[in-house]
This record gives C-alpha cells, structure tokens and sequence, in this order.
C-alpha cells in the first residue's frame, strides 16, 4: 500500500523539484527504503530538474539502513546531484 502511495505522490510531484517536505520530515530515518523509491521516481533518469538536497537526504537514509548505499538507485542519484559543501 505504502508504495502505491509513493507512486501517486511522485507522479503529482514529478517535475516540481522540491524536496522541502522529504527534508524537514523523519521520512528518510523511517522509511530509507520508500524514501528511495520516492527519489527515485522524482529525479530518476530522463529528470531535467536539479537534485540539490539530495546528498542530505541520501546520507541520513544511509545513516538509517547502510545497506542501502548498495542500492544502484541511491548511488546513480548520489552521483548526479549537486554538491554545494
């Protein structure tokens, strides 16, 4: 059920390109996994809008789970977000 949700809410979202709602909430703690899928689904291939914010995002779910830092998807997005440290 949750990732019927996670589908609808990233299609509405698609192309928005904000990512407010996903970094002030416990999301990426809770549920690192859907929180992926999420990304995934926003700023995935074919995604012309920037990822700033993502590595934030990204280092907190790695915190949350570590195994997810083999995901393909986690590091795809983590190469190709914006870096401004």
């Amino acid at each position: 059920m949750l990732q019927v949700l996670v589908v609808v809410v990233a299609r509405v979202l698609h192309g928005r390109g904000s990512l407010y709602l996903i970094e002030s909430s416990e999301a990426p703690e809770k549920f690192p996994s859907e929180t992926l899928i999420l990304l995934w689904k926003l700023f995935g291939p074919g995604c012309t809008s920037s990822l700033y914010g993502v590595p934030k995002i990204l280092e907190r779910m790695i915190q949350a789970k570590p195994s997810i830092e083999l995901d393909r998807r986690l590091q795809w997005l983590d190469q190709m977000a914006l870096r401004y440290e």
